[in-house]
């Protein structure tokens, strides 16, 4: 077997083993392996190394890569009128998401030599602040000025008018002229132009509308990597009757718009797990592998660091309902055992051939 067919075999084991640590169904809940299977039914192979594989061979040294995060999370069982009087409260953003595009800018900075740019709601942009800080990035809040500054992220807020939204998006666009954008754990409309969230609920008057800047993307050549843990996220298109299949509500929302919560929005690669910022990370370790830079996958001193950050700010568990180092209900330890098992799963293999070259009936690779 020659050099080149063993590094790609390689490369694809390792992306399949990442992809089950990232679907390990921790909820029991039976939809992520069916609606994991819909998602690899539009690749080629498994879904964070070809996601990786998509970003390194389109992003170039200096290039502006966009990161789009935050799901809001609130006391959605007010009245509509009080809802909007508590209208600040109600897009604090969970923990999930927002956490991990702290780190993905990180590895964009580091591993690609490009600009990452952060969008999220106005309101949710001292989280995302306090969280790139806690990565290791020097933040501003005007893309000029982080353009000059070396290992920077602008994080910039997004109308959350649907009347201005394509306008904005354009402007945007024509300024920063971004090569791709990564959606993480990013509310997504479905074909009525509604947002939602797992319980059906409407969030529509709470999102930025940032689908238009992720479809302008696309519509510009650029690549767009959606990141999602049920199907209501920016960048699930394809996922959109896998989920009025699998999921509760999916079908049938609560605000009666009748287009289910499915997100309408595909992406070119379209990342799919139990939790969003797990899938991130295995996504980190499939770029850690590719450039040869295990450090793009984080510490697990860093993740506390980042996550705590976020609390810290507001950020709040969202199904718990509490401010606390979680994610998704599940607690830091077991996301810290995570990445140090991915982290594993990208050293050992090399490891183990260089040992034990025949007894893998491969020669032995420098």
């Amino acid at each position: 077997m020659m050099e080149k067919e063993i590094e790609t075999r390689i490369t694809d084991l390792i992306g399949e083993n990442l992809d089950r640590v990232v679907t390990i169904d921790w909820r029991c809940q039976g939809a992520i392996h069916p609606l994991y299977e819909v998602a690899r039914s539009h690749s080629d192979g498994p879904l964070t190394m070809r996601g990786a594989q998509k970003l390194v061979k389109k992003v170039r040294e200096g290039d502006i890569v966009f990161i789009m995060t935050g799901f809001p999370v609130g006391p959605f069982d007010l009245p509509k009128e009080k809802q909007l009087s508590f209208h600040g409260a109600m897009v604090t953003p969970e923990t999930d998401g927002v956490v991990a595009s702290a780190l993905v800018g990180r590895a964009v900075d580091l591993g690609l030599k490009a600009r990452p740019v952060l969008f999220c709601e106005e309101e949710c942009v001292p989280i995302a602040t306090a969280c790139c800080r806690a990565a290791g990035l020097k933040v501003f809040h005007d893309f000029e000025t982080s353009q000059m500054i070396s290992h920077s992220i602008a994080v910039l807020p997004f109308t959350k008018e649907s009347s201005k939204a394509k306008e904005e998006a354009e402007r945007i666009l024509d300024t920063m002229k971004p090569s791709a954008a990564i959606s993480i754990e990013r509310p997504g409309r479905n074909e009525k132009g509604c947002y939602h969230m797992a319980n059906g609920r409407s969030i529509t008057d709470f999102v930025a509308k940032l689908d238009d800047l992720f479809e302008g993307v696309a519509k510009r050549g650029g690549l767009t990597i959606g990141i999602g843990d049920l199907g209501n996220e920016l960048g699930m298109g394809v996922l959109k009757e896998g989920t009025r299949k699998f999921i509760f509500n999916g079908d049938k929302c609560q605000c009666g718009c009748g287009g289910g919560i499915g997100a309408s929005v595909p992406a070119h690669a379209t990342l799919f797990g139990a939790i969003s910022d797990d899938v991130a990370y295995g996504f980190l370790a499939a770029l850690s592998h590719l450039l040869s830079q295990p450090k793009l996958l984080h510490t697990t001193d860093m993740e506390t660091r980042v996550l705590e950050a976020a609390c810290h700010e507001g950020a709040i568990d969202g199904p718990a309902g509490l401010s606390i180092p979680s994610i998704d209900y599940l607690d830091l330890r077991v996301h810290n055992l995570q990445i140090e098992l991915m982290r594993e799963i990208v050293r050992a293999p090399r490891r183990f051939l260089k040992l034990q070259p025949y007894f893998y009936g491969l020669p032995k690779i420098p």
